[in-house]
């Protein structure tokens, strides 16, 4: 370098990459393999110091340590390869999530294994609070600061690494408290191969499955931007449709995932039992009654944001003027959280069925689907193009995955009970639900009102759903308390 260069500074060094494009490379790589990048061999030289002092016993953590690495180091290039940026910060905040999230995943196991879903549902919970108020708290704290709009993105992205930390936390405190007293059984040495075997059929497609919803935040972020900005659209005009979609739309839109996901993986030890033992007709009945919670909780959600996107967004954000902006995606986003609710309660199904690659492969065909849909809506739409591309993208996965159920159980859902009666229920709440709020919002204040809309709309849904007797006594097994509203459900008559 100093041959070539004929300078001393790093500071007055720049565009190495293109006078030295072999030393470059082999420098990546070089760095690449002492952060313990998989596959170079640093990782498998670092593999029993970080399995041994972090108590992972899996690759789990190795790797989210390792992308979290890879995309905090390089938020700049990453930014810029997106055609935006001022990402930068909001990657370098994102960054964290990748290893916490990993963790998160192992722990979750150990309760799913157990059959104890009550600490999910709680870690969910603590997850979503800490993210929404870390995440609006620490962009005001910046806005009031006077950082720029890079910087305020960024400390709201914060928000996400910050709720999948106490999440993780919770969890790993509860497992110790869980965990049973007593000698403890030799550790097995790692073997390379045995690591990547356990890496290929487990750790790669339950990582990569996990991926659902942000795979199409990650194609958006890509594609959306640019496809604005070629449809003739100024850059300042695309970032102001854009951060008005991702910062309102789909936030409202993620919200309500992890109670909708609570539910349904509280099926997944019995699925797992019943498959381990061979029993295939109490598999079925326990898919079905997964699939048939999970369409209780998330149609609700879906008619709710479709009918009260507006009312919704006013409540939440201080932002008017941004709000017509988000208010028609969001719309189409509700309908798209159904798809996107069965689907990713499908993928876990899936793999506790030992079919881990079937929701890999169907991911990659519906974000093929909506990689096409984004180039050819985004530029005529334009925001409500990119929601339509979502809801293509998740009706696809949705049908992909109960397809590969079917496969796998060999038998097909209960449509009338899991699907047409909820559906009924979820038509009658919206309505309800939005005469309500266009009746209210003239005598009180539109706020109050857009609470009491949703509260009457719950109440009806509920009415609906015991009139329509959409529950079997088998399907509250699942759920907390579950003997005793069994036992209030059965003396009115409201549970088939």
């Amino acid at each position: 370098i100093l041959v070539t260069t004929e300078k001393e500074y790093l500071d007055e060094i720049g565009g190495l990459a293109g006078r030295l494009p072999v030393t470059f490379g082999c420098f990546t790589i070089a760095s690449a393999a002492l952060m313990g990048v998989p596959p170079l061999p640093g990782f498998f030289s670092k593999w029993d110091i970080a399995s041994a002092s972090l108590g992972l016993g899996n690759v789990f953590g190795l790797i989210g340590l390792a992308l979290g690495l890879v995309f905090f180091l390089l938020a700049d290039p990453i930014a810029a390869a997106l055609q935006n940026p001022g990402a930068a910060p909001a990657c370098r905040a994102l960054a964290p999530a990748l290893l916490f999230v990993a963790l998160l995943s192992v722990n979750k196991g150990f309760f799913q294994g157990h059959g104890d879903m009550v600490p999910l549902a709680v870690s969910n919970l603590i997850e979503v609070l800490v993210k929404l108020v870390a995440g609006l708290g620490l962009s005001w704290l910046l806005l009031q600061n006077g950082m720029d709009s890079p910087s305020v993105v960024g400390g709201a992205v914060a928000g996400v690494s910050l709720g999948a930390f106490f999440s993780m936390l919770y969890l790993f405190v509860r497992k110790l408290l869980a965990a049973p007293r007593g000698p403890r059984l030799p550790r097995k040495e790692a073997r390379v191969r045995g690591v990547w075997q356990k890496f290929v059929r487990t750790a790669l497609p339950v990582t990569l499955g996990a991926l659902t919803g942000n795979l199409a935040g990650l194609i958006d972020l890509g594609l959306v931007m640019r496809r604005l900005v070629s449809s003739g659209m100024s850059v300042d005009g695309a970032n102001t449709l854009y951060g008005a979609y991702s910062a309102m739309s789909l936030t409202v839109f993620n919200m309500p995932l992890a109670i909708v996901l609570s539910v349904g993986v509280a099926v997944l030890p019995a699925v797992s039992a019943a498959a381990a033992l061979r029993e295939p007709g109490k598999t079925r009945r326990t898919v079905s009654a997964a699939l048939k919670l999970t369409s209780l909780f998330s149609l609700p959600c879906a008619a709710g944001m479709s009918v009260l996107s507006g009312p919704i967004l006013r409540l939440l954000f201080t932002r008017a003027e941004e709000v017509p902006l988000a208010e028609k995606p969001l719309a189409v986003l509700g309908v798209a959280f159904f798809f996107m609710g069965m689907a990713s309660v499908a993928t876990p199904l899936l793999q506790a069925l030992s079919r881990p690659w079937a929701p890999v492969r169907n991911l990659l065909l519906a974000a093929a689907v909506k990689i096409a849909c984004n180039f050819w809506l985004v530029p005529l739409y334009r925001l409500e193009g990119a929601a339509f591309s979502n809801l293509m993208m998740y009706l696809a996965l949705c049908a992909l995955n109960l397809l590969s159920l079917r496969r796998a159980t060999g038998g097909r859902p209960e449509w009338g009970r899991s699907f047409f009666r909820p559906l009924a229920a979820a038509l009658l709440c919206a309505a309800a639900a939005r005469g309500a709020q266009a009746l209210l919002a003239r005598l009180i204040p539109e706020s109050i009102a857009t609470l009491l809309a949703v509260l009457l709309g719950a109440a009806v849904y509920l009415a609906a759903v015991l009139v329509f007797r959409v529950l079997r006594a088998e399907d509250l097994a699942f759920l907390p308390k579950s003997k005793k509203i069994k036992k209030i459900l059965e003396k009115k008559g409201w549970i088939g």
